[in-house]
Order: C-alpha cells, then structure tokens, then sequence
C-alpha cells in the first residue's frame, strides 16, 4: 500500500469517519466479476487516496438473503426512494 494511501486510511479510522461504500446489486453475481469490481474500486481508491468498500450482492440475496434484513438495505432502499421522487418534482 502508497504511503498516501495508508494515511488516509489512517485518517479514515482516526476520525471514525467511514470508507466510501459501493453497494452493487446485479441481476447475477460470479467470483469473476466480483473479483472484477472489487479491483476497479482500488485502483480507484488507489488513485484517489481512499480505501472503498465494495458490497456486491445478487438480487435474490438482496431481496431474500440474510443482508435483506440489514439496516444498510433498508438505508439503502429509502435513499433510491427518496431521490426518484426527487427526480420527479419540477424545476
């Protein structure tokens, strides 16, 4: 790990202040393209001086699965909610 990026990782613990989050739901979720976004998202961090947390769930297991029950999907669905009815108020 860069010497810059350590210490925005450093910075990131210190101030409690989280890593970005990159929460992906796809129709269909393998090793290759998990493996695929996860590299995209450090190269990007890398380049940026963050550390980015990636989260890549199928849509079944969003839906159904274990993570279907967590807080951060429910975050998650009130904040698309909320911005497409943004979306829809005239300028």
């Amino acid at each position: 790990m860069r010497q810059g990026n350590n210490l925005s990782y450093q910075a990131q613990k210190i101030s409690g202040c989280p890593p970005p989050l990159m929460f992906i739901v796809l129709n269909e979720v393998d090793q290759k393209i998990d493996r695929w976004i996860r590299d995209i998202a450090w190269e990007v961090g890398f380049e940026n001086d963050r550390v980015i947390t990636t989260v890549l769930l199928d849509k079944e297991q969003f839906e159904h699965g274990p993570m279907s029950e967590s807080t951060i999907v429910d975050n998650i669905q009130a904040l698309v909610t909320y911005r497409l009815e943004q979306a829809k108020e005239p300028i």
